[in-house]
């Protein structure tokens, strides 16, 4: 039957406010139903009183993304109470666009409309959340919550609707599922502060089980480490905390809207209270994991962590890190899909991300940062890259289907950087864009994140992305042989701007001396660095690549066969046993990790899955047999 042609997009009021949270009721007097919904910015389903579903799925402004959701078992003969709560952000964020306030829903049984938001919806403010706290947990998250368990909710109103004209398309991967709460250790308490360790890092919902002989205010901080016997909550502009105002007597809360990532956490009190339960309810992407058999025990441990890491950063998209961003960016699931399509069985998630960012393109062409999202500091090098995942997705599935889909996006790619490239080396950009290429091996340029619009940066020349725009040419022209275009030039170029025959490798900057794995190995992926280059790179005469930039790395020096695979291997092995022996449950953003110098590493990083594909095509793991 058709979707959503007796409802209609509507709020609790005209003017709604950033951080506002609304709920709206409906009556179903069916043990059948299912309820079709979409939601500015995130919403939870409860049918009497039990959470039947969560977790929009974000769109842009032309383009809105519906769940379609049993509601079966949850559901009595003699009458059923729905109550949707919706929270609108009302900022932009690196996986969602602010768009305004609203709730579109219709529940179906039996084939007819039963429920439909509309004028007449019950609707409130729930007054048991903070509104308009906006309360900031990082830049790129959005804001935290106070939640309020002493507060009775207001009577209902009716709604009011809203215009709004975008298309509406079914939600193009799984919903998550949530899983039991999660044991914690509490391995701290002073007075009425209490630590807990969960063993191992997870993504979940915050599920809070206690009593309190007073009414009180909780502060939950959470993080990946600790600092001094403590979660460190503040951490430059990022605040990693919760509020709970607590009821006298029992309190069990469970927070549907924020998914924390996390190993720690911690409950400040203003008084003593006894807890039972302070932890996550973990919350997965429904992956079916392949089964390996690896040639050695350290192996098959790294791969086993590695793979717990990707799943970890699988939920509605490839998130970079589960703690501190929970973003899509091209250059990390780049890593994320070549090891997804070895660790999981098809499910189609690369294909969903793809089309994602197909449709985060800027005015200018080129694609912002995160998806979805706008107004973001874009990489160059990030458009690039997306040419080259959808490249590797036609190579390992065989799915040319998504070419008429993302055609358009790549052309404009790739002509944005022709244009640039006619004869001539291909300049940094200027504001109000971020020439990043790795962290370190000066190289992230976080310069360029603070000029001003008028002013003129120096002119400079990378490697890295003259080599890559030629990389992503020639995957360009793989799929489209039609529109291949000549990229000798430019190659010629290369070899002559930035090679130093003294050195035996290439500049990863014109003029600049500053020799990384990273520039090298893209000048041996075009073609224009040889086995020298590779040796010198075998034998650590540049700097090391970071873990996001390492497959490159791996790819050049895998390209003449076995010569330089032990070298790979060893560093694999070498490196991801180095984060095992201090601990790790899943594999960090840097080799690094937490220093005193950088406390915002993650210990959670999708792009740090890469061993499952390097074990993979080299043989080291292979698929377990069935019996």
């Amino acid at each position: 039957m058709p979707m959503f042609e007796k409802s209609q997009w509507i709020w609790e009021n005209a003017n709604p406010s950033p951080d506002e949270y609304a709920d709206f009721s409906a009556n179903v007097d069916a043990d059948k139903a299912t309820i079709f919904i979409a939601a500015e910015t995130d919403y939870a389903v409860y049918v009497n009183g039990n959470l039947a579903s969560f977790g929009a799925y974000k769109g842009y402004r032309t383009v809105k993304y519906y769940d379609e959701v049993s509601l079966d078992a949850f559901l009595r003969t003699g009458g059923n109470e729905v109550e949707i709560v919706v929270h609108y952000q009302g900022v932009n964020c690196s996986s969602s666009i602010d768009d305004g306030a609203g709730v579109i829903f219709e529940i179906v049984s039996g084939g007819k409309v039963v429920a439909a938001s509309g004028k007449d919806t019950p609707s409130r403010i729930d007054t048991r959340y903070k509104n308009g706290y906006k309360k900031r947990l990082t830049p790129q998250l959005g804001y935290s919550f106070l939640y309020d368990a002493t507060k009775t909710p207001s009577d209902f109103g009716k709604s009011v609707v809203l215009s709004r004209k975008a298309e509406l398309l079914p939600r193009p991967v799984g919903k998550l599922v949530v899983s039991e709460p999660a044991d914690a250790t509490l391995v701290k308490s002073e007075g009425s502060v209490y630590t807990f360790d969960l063993q191992r890092e997870l993504a979940g919902q915050l599920y809070l089980d206690f009593y309190s002989d007073r009414e009180q205010k909780l502060t939950i901080s959470y993080g990946e480490h600790m600092k001094f016997g403590k979660v460190e909550r503040i951490i430059g502009n990022r605040d990693f905390s919760v509020e709970y105002i607590a009821k006298k007597g029992r309190n069990r809360y469970v927070n549907p809207f924020l998914r924390l990532g996390l190993r720690f956490l911690e409950v400040a009190a203003e008084y003593p209270a006894d807890i039972n339960a302070a932890t996550v309810l973990p919350v997965c992407y429904p992956l079916v994991r392949r089964k390996f058999v690896a040639d050695t025990p350290l192996r098959a441990r790294i791969t086993e962590v590695a793979t717990d890491t990707l799943a970890l950063c699988m939920h509605e998209h490839y998130e970079d890190c589960v703690w501190r961003e929970q973003a899509l960016y091209t250059f990390d699931s780049r890593n994320e899909m070549l090891c997804d399509y070895f660790a999981f069985e098809n499910s189609g998630f690369a294909r969903a991300n793809l089309l994602l960012i197909a449709k985060g393109v800027r005015d200018d062409g080129f694609l912002e940062l995160t998806y979805p999202a706008v107004d973001t500091p874009a990489i160059p090098l990030y458009s690039l890259c997306y040419v080259v995942q959808v490249y590797e997705y036609v190579r390992y599935t065989g799915d040319k289907s998504i070419l008429p889909e993302v055609g358009k996006t790549l052309d404009g790619i790739m002509n944005n950087f022709r244009k640039l490239a006619d004869n001539r080396l291909i300049a940094d950009f200027q504001y109000p864009f971020w020439n990043f290429y790795e962290w370190g091996n000066d190289s992230d340029n976080c310069g360029d994140l603070s000029r001003q619009k008028d002013a003129l940066s120096p002119t400079r020349y990378s490697l890295i992305l003259n080599a890559y725009y030629v990389y992503a040419e020639e995957r360009f022209a793989a799929l489209f042989p039609d529109k291949a275009t000549d990229v000798g030039g430019i190659k010629g170029l290369i070899s002559a701007e930035f090679y130093n025959p003294d050195k035996k490798m290439f500049r990863a900057y014109k003029g600049e001396e500053n020799y990384t794995e990273f520039a090298n190995a893209m000048a041996i992926l075009i073609g224009v660095g040889d086995k020298i280059v590779a040796r010198e790179i075998a034998e650590g005469k540049a700097k090391k690549a970071t873990l996001a930039a390492a497959a490159y790395v791996y790819d050049a020096l895998l390209s003449y066969g076995d010569e330089f695979k032990d070298r790979v291997l060893s560093e694999i092995d070498d490196n991801y046993k180095k984060m095992l022996d201090a601990g790790a449950t899943s594999f960090w953003e840097t080799l690094e990790g937490v220093t005193e110098n950088d406390r915002s590493c993650s210990l959670c990083h999708g792009w740090s899955a890469l061993p499952i594909y390097y074990y993979a095509v080299t043989g080291k793991i292979k698929y377990e047999k069935e019996d």
